[in-house]
């Protein structure tokens, strides 16, 4: 009698529920949330539907070329509340709560990305990470190691 092996799914790993924002939020606004949570992508939602994607490195881009514009009090204030659909990625790659996670980890390795915002029926639901992964490449090799140190008489030396 054979036992296959259940895949693990993107929904036991990803962090949800997830920080995101609307489209028409500041650019300020998006940095300052940025910070505050400690990450580095933020979905970019219209009600629960995914229209973007904005990362730290967007983010740093943007306010660095506003940054290197002539000084203009008025200019600056205005392109600081610049909404993020300004500088957001439209077209985001995503995975499915059901997308087993060696389908996805293949995703992020083959095309470079630092996350996959994860859907549930067209639903923004979660965001799986590359720390993601790792937490869960941490752990599985924990449990390897405790279940092989289990029953092994170690000598002292």
């Amino acid at each position: 009698m054979s036992t296959s092996i259940r895949p693990i799914l993107v929904g036991a790993i990803m962090s949800s529920p997830v920080v995101a924002v609307a489209s028409d939020h500041s650019i300020h606004f998006a940095v300052s949330l940025m910070r505050s949570e400690r990450i580095r992508h933020l979905p970019v939602v219209d009600g629960q539907r995914l229209v973007g994607l904005v990362t730290q490195r967007d983010l740093m881009s943007a306010e660095s070329s506003l940054l290197s514009a002539p000084f203009d009090a008025l200019h600056s204030a205005e392109s600081l509340s610049l909404p993020v659909s300004e500088v957001m990625r439209q077209s985001v790659w995503c995975v499915d709560v059901d997308t087993p996670v060696l389908e996805a980890a293949r995703i992020l390795r083959d095309h470079k990305f630092g996350c996959l915002p994860v859907l549930d029926e067209e639903k923004l639901v979660g965001i799986v990470t590359a720390e993601d992964f790792i937490t869960l490449l941490v752990s599985s090799l924990e449990k390897r190691r405790d279940r092989e140190d289990t029953g092994r008489f170690v000598f002292p030396v």
